[in-house]
């Protein structure tokens, strides 16, 4: 879970999933054949693990979950396996392997589809961490995405702004290598200001790469 959950996964781990292994070679057409918003809501698990599943862009599993023990009960060992052993998460974001035997067992028991390539899990309500970590969902499966962010990272920031940006981020105990994928995903969905510096004209270069209604 990116650190904006003030107290969450650690943008370190969690984000490694979608910003340290961002090469991925098909987007989510690949996997999808169209990118539709959504395939429904159901639901899941009972009493305290309950949860709703919702398939985003036909290739990421957004899971609500109605508290937080029942949800890191079931996801614990998978982000604890990525990251290391994190008390008390406020949400999970990772990308799916078909080699991990936990995350075929993930797969099996939450009834995800072959398509889904990427899990967000959020307790019920978190609009704000959804919007979040759909971002890193993109940027690990949309390679034409991350190429933009590349492109507004080097043209609209000047060195001394990607300076200063990188800093913040090291302040908050971001790995170097997940620098640029926190930029877009803090960028996208904070005020222009967030790092401290009027990046108005690189936050909307960010959001006309949005389709409508998309990755939201």
């Amino acid at each position: 879970m990116a650190k904006h959950g003030k107290g969450g996964g650690g943008g370190k781990g969690a984000d490694a999933a979608g910003g340290k292994k961002g090469a991925s070679g098909s987007g989510p057409a690949a996997a999808n054949g169209a990118g539709a918003s959504s395939s429904g809501i159901i639901t899941g698990g009972s009493g305290v693990g309950a949860y709703s599943l919702e398939i985003r862009e036909g290739c990421v599993a957004l899971m609500r979950f109605r508290t937080r023990d029942g949800m890191n009960a079931l996801l614990d060992p998978i982000s604890n396996a990525m990251e290391g052993v994190i008390a008390n998460r406020l949400g999970h974001n990772f990308a799916l392997s078909d080699k991990d035997r936990e995350h075929q067992n993930l797969r099996k028991t939450c009834g995800l589809p072959k398509t889904v390539r990427y899990v967000i899990a959020t307790l019920d309500g978190d609009a704000h961490s959804i919007r979040h970590e759909m971002c890193h969902a993109r940027y690990y499966l949309d390679p034409p995405y991350r190429t933009t962010v590349a492109q507004v990272w080097e043209g609209a920031l000047t060195p001394q702004q990607r300076e200063s940006v990188c800093a913040f981020l090291t302040r908050l105990k971001y790995d170097p290598c997940v620098h640029e994928d926190e930029w877009q995903a803090y960028l996208v969905t904070e005020k222009s200001n967030f790092f401290g510096m009027d990046l108005a004209e690189a936050q909307q270069q960010l959001a006309a790469a949005f389709p409508p209604g998309s990755w939201r």
